[in-house]
């Protein structure tokens, strides 16, 4: 049986402008907050729980840099100097994609390297506020 997976090469983040040279993504875990509930009727002195709001968590991205000044840093920068909230789109390389309408930056990196000879690059960690909608290939 073949394999339904696919490869990064050519995934894209739309956050304003569009970001396409990315070197790896690392989402965290969407959460539920736990609600303890103490009560005089728990009969065994246990604490009862609750399920309470949903979390969609946050994405880092780590991505190389373009010094031109119509380079996507220059965006990403303005956007994280004005605590833009907008729209972000992670399209994968089989047209599926991943939407937040309310997501804001919350860690701009400078441009860096680990090596002389290295690549300069920089972490972008985007914030997803409210429900995101994943829409599969048809």
């Amino acid at each position: 049986m073949a394999t339904n997976g696919i490869t990064a090469i050519g995934s894209t983040l739309t956050f304003g402008s569009s970001v396409t040279e990315i070197g790896s993504m690392s989402p965290s875990g969407r959460s539920c907050n736990v609600v303890p509930i103490f009560s005089t009727d728990s009969s065994n002195g246990f604490v009862e729980k609750i399920a309470g709001q949903l979390d969609d968590g946050e994405i880092t991205f780590d991505c190389v840099y373009d010094g031109s000044s119509g380079g996507v840093y220059n965006d990403l920068n303005t956007a994280f100097l004005a605590k833009t909230v907008q729209t972000m789109t992670i399209t994968y390389s089989d047209s599926s994609t991943f939407v937040n309408t309310a997501a804001f930056i919350s860690n701009l990196d400078k441009p860096g390297f680990s090596a002389a000879d290295g690549e300069v690059r920089f972490s972008l960690t985007l914030v997803l506020s409210g429900l995101s909608t994943y829409t599969d290939v048809a």
